[in-house]
């Protein structure tokens, strides 16, 4: 069975722009098929959570640093389809290889 795709939305308090990543990276995932689990969170909380991908910006990325066994992705532009495709799917690939 394919591991189902959990990916952590994460901004400084879980309740402004993590909700927007959310929406983006949900709807970037659906056009490529995948049923996934996307998650708003604080900084605190994605830590310990499951998922094996993180969305967040770039000054929040550099706070939370490296992490084994997670894959911490950088957006600039949070509503941008494009980019969240360029940057998400090759990392869901990766994190998640059965998923589909």
């Amino acid at each position: 069975m394919p591991e189902k795709v959990r990916v952590i939305c994460t901004c400084s308090h879980g309740m402004g722009s993590c909700l927007i990543l959310k929406w983006t990276a949900e709807s970037v995932l659906k056009k490529h098929g995948y049923e996934a689990d996307v998650i708003a969170s604080d900084m605190a909380t994605c830590k310990g959570d499951r998922g094996k991908i993180i969305l967040t910006d770039k000054l929040h990325a550099g706070v939370l640093g490296e992490m084994p066994g997670k894959k911490v992705v950088t957006i600039r532009n949070f509503t941008s389809k494009d980019e969240m495709e360029v940057a998400l799917i090759p990392a869901v690939k990766e994190m998640y290889p059965s998923a589909i």
